[in-house]
């Protein structure tokens, strides 16, 4: 292989399928720049003290993407659509690099590479609906750069491999960003280091290779970055020993696990057939053994890790390697314990590409009798899956509607209602809240009447919904009808809170907040101080009531332009 052939600059005898990807990518992705505010979006971007004031560095693992969001918000204000804008460049970009890297990637078996493969792949990957959530979402920028320096880890390993020793310090590089990007970013971009290598390298390989790195060069190089990582991230090693023990001494880790077979066939099946995508999901957790669909779709884990080593056995290792490249992503997910985010879509990103590099050889590799087949079909499943996307994008445009589609799709979803009343509560239409009351309480019921008929399997979350939907409720009877009918709900949702131990704080500083609000209320500030303080010992100035945080940066001189109120559904 030419030594050129691994280049992963542009190369200007390609600007037609550059322009084509760039194109079509914009329009499958245009609606980000009017999409809203959502969920998480308020406490991690709009209300951060970590993006206003420029305080990205206290961020750990996440000091990256918490500089971008600093950056935008130093040239822009706090514009939304400034925020999905950086999302949207960010999907571009690494689209282009898929679709460049494929160019090279299709030689390295010594076989031609299909014609229109490198161009199919990079298109696959633009458009696809999966991809719509991280360019609509502006805190799903964290998983975007995941992927795309999991993606450039892989992609470099090859160039060490290929190239020489060269390659070693921007591999050290891009492991570093990744680490900085997100918590799983590091272990994410060492999984791809190491699949890289078990599927491309062999003895004699790594053998020159190391006789070709100064051994002095590799040990400083080594320290350097895990020197930079403590450093710069110096809870990366206390978040990673917590989790490790957290998951291995779990009872619920056997059931979690069944749980999560049962998730990646959901996303395989959503790769595939993308038209029934959600912004949040609601998987009923498997409790017990006697759930024959879980062992099935289990069975259908390993043998997904079967094809993988006999595709690599049989010498197929491109397809071995992309296989991989596609399930490690999916799989590292059994390690997260988090029951009420079983399932999340953009979980998907970081395997996207290399699906779309996977089926793009697939449909371009047919041979000649298939040729009206492979020219036709490949066009046509882009324009289907641009107009899915751009469907799928119109939901994003209003909170109601996104929430409906949400409710559609999982009527007992509670969360959604919670996204809906802080949104009102937020613009001063406590009536709505109150007025969703009824809904809610028939939607738990259903919860309910699921959990009691199901042996194996049961829906997770009710008591911690329940609790902040009545402290919603609480709000708005605070500014419907004053003081004394908030504090007739608050004991109940204080006893229920200290009687279930959440492991989220979150419940306790809401608790505490809105109490400050009542006695606020009431005329008794030094009262109302106190439980502001208490709300600080549960992160409460950053989990708290959007209001109280809109209070306290009106008194700041670093204070968000609020775009976030400005927001409407119209």
């Amino acid at each position: 292989m030419r030594r050129r052939s691994l280049n992963f600059f542009w190369d200007t005898s390609v600007p037609r399928d550059i322009i084509i990807i760039s194109v079509l990518c914009i329009i499958a992705h245009r609606s980000a720049l009017a999409a809203i505010w959502y969920m998480d979006d308020a406490m991690g971007i709009v209300h951060s003290p970590l993006v206003y004031n420029g305080e990205w560095m206290q961020a750990g693992m996440r000091s990256l993407t918490y500089f971008t969001y600093w950056l935008t918000y130093s040239l822009f204000g706090m514009e939304g659509w400034a925020f999905h804008m950086g999302n949207l460049i960010i999907h571009l970009v690494f689209s282009l690099c898929v679709y460049r890297f494929a160019r090279d990637f299709a030689t390295i078996s010594g076989k031609p590479p299909p014609k229109h493969f490198a161009l199919f792949a990079g298109l696959l990957f633009a458009v696809h609906p999966l991809t719509i959530e991280v360019t609509h979402y502006a805190r799903a920028r964290d998983h975007e750069l995941v992927g795309i320096f999991s993606f450039l880890a892989a992609v470099f390993t090859l160039r060490l491999l290929k190239l020489g020793p060269r390659q070693l310090a921007p591999l050290v590089l891009i492991l570093l960003l990744g680490a900085l990007s997100k918590e799983q970013g590091l272990i994410q971009g060492v999984l791809s280091v190491l699949i890289v290598l078990l599927c491309y390298s062999n003895s004699a390989t790594l053998r020159k290779l190391t006789n070709k790195v100064p051994l002095r060069f590799l040990v400083y190089t080594i320290v350097a970055a895990g020197f930079s990582a403590v450093i710069l991230a110096p809870s990366t090693v206390v978040f990673w020993w917590h989790l490790v023990l957290r998951t291995l001494f779990n009872p619920d880790l056997p059931w979690h696990s069944l749980t999560q077979c049962r998730v990646v066939w959901e996303y395989i099946f959503r790769m595939f057939f993308p038209w029934d995508l959600c912004p949040d999901h609601q998987i009923a957790k498997t409790i017990s053994g006697s759930d024959i669909g879980a062992w099935f779709t289990a069975l259908g884990c390993l043998v997904l890790l079967a094809l993988v080593v006999l595709l690599f056995w049989k010498g197929k290792r491109r397809a071995s390697f992309i296989l991989a490249m596609i399930l490690a992503p999916m799989f590292l997910r059994f390690g997260y314990l988090i029951d009420t985010t079983l399932m999340v879509e953009y979980r998907t990103y970081p395997s996207m590409p290399w699906f779309a590099m996977g089926l793009s050889l697939i449909l371009t590799s047919l041979p000649n009798p298939k040729f009206i087949l492979r020219t036709l079909a490949a066009p046509l499943i882009i324009l289907i899956l641009i107009l899915l996307s751009v469907r799928q994008g119109a939901f994003w445009n209003s909170r109601e509607t996104l929430v409906a589609r949400i409710l559609e799709i999982y009527p007992t979803q509670l969360r959604a209602f919670l996204e809906l009343n802080g949104y009102h509560l937020f613009i001063n239409k406590p009536e709505l809240v109150l007025n969703r009351s009824q809904d809610f309480s028939e939607r738990a019921n259903q919860w309910i009447a699921f959990n009691s008929s199901q042996t194996s399997r049961t829906l997770v979350g009710l008591k911690y919904f329940t609790v902040l939907h009545n402290l919603n409720i609480a709000d708005a009877l605070l500014a419907v009808k004053g003081p004394d009918a908030a504090m007739a709900v608050m004991p109940l949702v204080g006893a229920e809170i200290r009687a279930t131990r959440f492991a989220s704080s979150y419940p306790q500083g809401e608790w505490f907040l809105l109490m400050s609000k009542i006695e606020d209320a009431k005329g008794n500030s030094e009262a109302a101080s106190q439980y502001r303080k208490l709300a600080q010992g549960y992160g409460g100035i950053l989990i708290g009531d959007i209001r109280i945080l809109q209070s306290e940066q009106e008194a700041s001189p670093k204070k968000p332009s609020g775009h976030l109120e400005n927001q409407t559904d119209d």
